[in-house]
């Protein structure tokens, strides 16, 4: 899976700014074909890692994303849940 906030790729420790996360992220996924997979994107320390009132924050899922997507391709399913915390 490869995730990118415009042309920012975000990797495990990377920040993302408010500005940057206006939309959804562009996600791209390889998963084995004929298997249905879920996305879900959380906030684990909302509202920010000095104050994690909120504790887990849920922005984002996505069920039945087919698996054998190629990484050209725009991660398709049911969205569930898409939150923006402004």
């Amino acid at each position: 899976m490869s995730v990118y906030f415009g042309s920012k790729h975000v990797t495990n420790g990377c920040d993302i700014k408010p500005s940057m996360a206006i939309n959804p992220p562009k996600i791209t996924f390889t998963g084995h074909p004929g298997e249905l997979y879920t996305l879900v994107m959380t906030d684990p320390d909302a509202p920010s890692p000095s104050e994690p009132s909120m504790r887990e924050w849920v922005h984002w899922i996505v069920c039945d994303i087919p698996g054998g997507q190629t990484l050209s391709e725009r991660i398709s399913g049911k969205t569930l849940v898409s939150k923006r915390n402004h």
